[in-house]
């Protein structure tokens, strides 16, 4: 989506969950409830809403994540359906919340990839989601944030990040990041004891 494109659009509100019903609408399965989801978000065009705007397109999911390092406010969550071509959509979700930022991005159901494939591919994601984010709410506020990206599309890496400089993240390339991520989380709240 153009930021011109963007622009000429009268965001619409809705409830959370009356936006991830663009999920069913696509045979795709809908997030649990979780407590990051906001009550209610901007539907910005057909199949992209959220409480946050990034700079660029959802697709690309590491810029994207990059402007939520920047200017995102904690509990930003965007979400959508982006693509191009006959071969490479997929539905896009970047998460802010606490010392988390997290993106995931899962090539959905086209001509190449069966809508099941796709289908299982976001409940595993879903269920990494919301077992990361208990593990988080157990870790003390810290200048350190962990950063995800676990994408079909831009790759599976998380980091962590500190100082605002996005350059000095040290990147773990590992699949799926979601879960190598959270076991590193997991190992610094068993660490950092009570």
């Amino acid at each position: 989506m153009t930021e011109a494109f963007r622009n000429s659009l009268e965001p619409q509100r809705q409830t959370w969950a009356d936006a991830v019903g663009l999920l069913t609408d696509n045979g795709l399965p809908t997030p649990p409830p979780l407590p990051i989801w906001p009550a209610e978000v901007e539907r910005f065009d057909e199949s992209s809403f959220g409480n946050w705007v990034p700079k660029h397109a959802l697709y690309e999911l590491m810029d994207v994540l990059q402007d939520a390092w920047e200017d995102a406010p904690d509990g930003a969550v965007v979400a959508g359906i982006d693509g191009h071509g006959v071969r490479t959509w997929g539905f896009h979700l970047v998460v802010r919340t606490g010392p988390l930022l997290v993106g995931i991005q899962t090539e959905i159901g086209n001509v190449y990839t069966p809508a099941e494939t796709a289908s299982e591919a976001l409940e595993g994601a879903w269920e990494l989601l919301a077992d990361l984010v208990q593990t988080a709410r157990q870790i003390p506020a810290s200048a350190k944030t962990l950063i995800i990206c676990d994408a079909d599309f831009a790759g599976h890496r998380w980091g962590w990040a500190e100082d605002n400089d996005w350059d000095r993240i040290e990147w773990h390339e590992e699949q799926p990041a979601l879960f190598c991520g959270h076991m590193n989380l997991r190992e610094l709240v068993s660490t950092a004891g009570p």
